[in-house]
């Protein structure tokens, strides 16, 4: 859904009109070569989690063979280890990047000498004269709502719909995922949520609904996966989603799954989540020892 997002927030944002700026999904397979050759872009982005950045490097390696266009590397592993950027990729996103993507397209399709000028752009790392230069970071966008909901149309939305497909092993049949914040207020050492969104921010209640009856009158969903780090957490707002489900009878047509921790769960939530038709929830128990709790602890 990340990549989607970018998708959607350059297609509402980008100053041309939505129909001049040709956006392209493709999953890392050898077959992707010769279909990015095709598609003969202007600019490339690879996302990235830690134990895929080899493999990201490698795969930029191949496309530069094919395409000599300026390759982008974002997501968690670039932004929490910037010092690990490669120089095959002509610069990096660090963080939240839908301002920041934008900016970068608006640049590198204007200015044929584009490196002296991302300096200007906040959120960056890029090598000049051999030397990492990493700019300011990217003030967080406040409103959540502004960005519009991921671009999941540029997706083989068949395959994601699949009855086969499944979560943490178990089938509900005919879902998807999506998320109604970004960030967690905790801080705990091993997750890399809070150092990335640096704190929790929310849709509205609005927003959230209107995205759940997309996928319902859109794509027939009949389970949803909402992958928030910790959607219980403002119960006032949970409230609100709720009712906004149950007037709208959401309830009756999906049902939910949602992560939690187990210090946000009491009798007054769990009826809410009840009444939500949520039937599946996940906690991060972490540890059976007492002793590696408290070390993980925020």
């Amino acid at each position: 859904l990340g990549i989607a997002y970018l998708a959607s927030y350059i297609r509402k944002y980008h100053s041309s009109d939505s129909e001049s700026i040709k956006i392209s999904l493709l999953n890392y397979i050898p077959k992707s070569l010769d279909k990015i050759k095709n598609l003969k872009p202007a600019i490339i982005g690879i996302s990235a989690l830690t134990e895929q950045y080899s493999d990201a490097i490698k795969f930029a390696k191949s496309i530069k063979e094919t395409c000599d266009v300026p390759l982008i590397i974002g997501g968690q592993h670039i932004s929490m280890l910037p010092s690990s950027f490669d120089p095959i990729f002509a610069f990096g996103i660090i963080g939240e990047g839908e301002q920041t993507f934008l900016e970068v397209i608006n640049l590198v399709l204007s200015e044929s000498n584009y490196i002296k000028k991302l300096a200007n752009i906040n959120g960056v790392i890029f090598y000049k004269n051999h030397k990492l230069i990493k700019t300011p970071p990217r003030s967080l966008i406040k409103n959540l709502d502004e960005i519009p909901p991921p671009a999941r149309d540029l997706f083989n939305m068949d395959f994601y719909l699949s009855e086969k497909k499944n979560v943490f092993g178990l089938t509900f049949g005919r879902g998807l995922h999506m998320f109604t914040s970004r960030g967690c207020p905790y801080n705990c050492t091993y997750c890399s949520s809070s150092a990335f969104w640096k704190h929790i921010r929310y849709h509205s209640a609005e927003y959230v609904i209107n995205e759940i009856k997309t996928l319902i009158n859109k794509y027939k969903v009949k389970y949803i996966h909402i992958f928030d780090d910790l959607f219980v957490f403002n119960k006032k707002r949970l409230s609100k989603i709720v009712e906004l489900i149950v007037e709208n009878k959401i309830n009756k047509q999906v049902s939910f799954g949602v992560f939690a921790r187990v210090d946000h769960i009491d009798t007054e939530t769990c009826l809410l989540l009840k009444k939500m038709n949520v039937n599946f929830i996940e906690f991060g128990i972490e540890s059976g020892t007492q002793k590696n709790i408290q070390s993980l602890k925020d």
